[in-house]
C-alpha cells in the first residue's frame, strides 16, 4: 500500500518535471519572439519619424496652398 503510494507520487513528480520543461521551453521561445517584435517596433517608429521628418521638410509652413 505504502509502496504504491510511492510509486504514484514518483510518476507524478515524472510528468510534472516534464511539463514544467516544456513550458519553460515555450516561455524561452516567446521571450524571443517578443524581443525580436519589440526590435522591429524600434525599427518601424524610426522610419516612421524619418518619414514625418521628410514630409514636413517638404512642406515650408508659411507657403500659401495652390489654389490661391
Amino acid at each position: 500500500m505504502l509502496e504504491d503510494r510511492v510509486d504514484k507520487l514518483e510518476v507524478t513528480l515524472s510528468y510534472q518535471e516534464q511539463v514544467i520543461e516544456e513550458l519553460s521551453k515555450q516561455i524561452y521561445e516567446q521571450q524571443k519572439l517578443l524581443s525580436q517584435q519589440a526590435l522591429m517596433i524600434e525599427k518601424m517608429k524610426k522610419k516612421l519619424k524619418d518619414l514625418e521628418d521628410l514630409a514636413d521638410d517638404s512642406k515650408p509652413a508659411d507657403q500659401r496652398p495652390p489654389h490661391y
